[in-house]
């Protein structure tokens, strides 16, 4: 009966090992590489520029907006972004937050946050009040990138007394 007891002492070393200090600080470099990649996707929309913004995608990462509409491809995320600062997204600002950061793997990531965009043009050509949502993002880690592999933005509905909680 000995041996079975010594056997998981050694796998709870051995896990215990993989999570120590070195794994913890290189989570903590992760976490903080994939909020300057935020930093960069929030700089690059208020720029307007399209193929800077594509640049932290994968090469078929995609995005699903609000209204359900799906991109895939970074040449064809690059594509909707044009038109979109062309379009009723010119001069649009954007801010975000990440929320929380939660690594499945080391090499991929969950990122919950909330944004805010501001300046939007409606089809009259006229501003509309800022629109604030959620997003839900899966970072890939690929040659030491975090990039996007995909993204989705959500609208929170109006609160109601008999909306369910999940």
């Amino acid at each position: 009966m000995r041996a079975p007891s010594m056997a998981l002492g050694v796998l709870v070393l051995v896990l215990a090992a993989g999570s120590g200090p070195a794994a913890f600080a290189q989570r903590a470099d992760d976490a903080a590489a994939i909020r300057r990649q935020l930093e960069r996707y929030t700089t690059a929309w208020n720029k307007g520029d399209a193929k800077a913004l594509a640049s932290l995608y994968d090469v078929e990462g995609a995005i699903t907006s609000a209204s359900g509409h799906t991109v895939q491809g970074r040449d064809a995320l690059e594509k909707g972004f044009a038109e979109g600062f062309a379009g009723s997204s010119k001069g649009s600002r954007m801010t975000a937050i990440v929320g929380t950061i939660r690594f499945l793997k080391p090499d991929i990531a969950v990122v919950e946050g909330v944004w805010e965009l501001s300046g939007l043009r409606g089809p009259n050509g006229k501003e509309m009040p800022p629109v604030k949502g959620l997003s839900l993002a899966v970072y890939v880690n690929k040659g030491r990138q975090w990039l996007l592999a995909a993204g989705q933005t959500m609208l929170p509905a109006p609160a109601s007394p008999a909306a369910p909680v999940i």
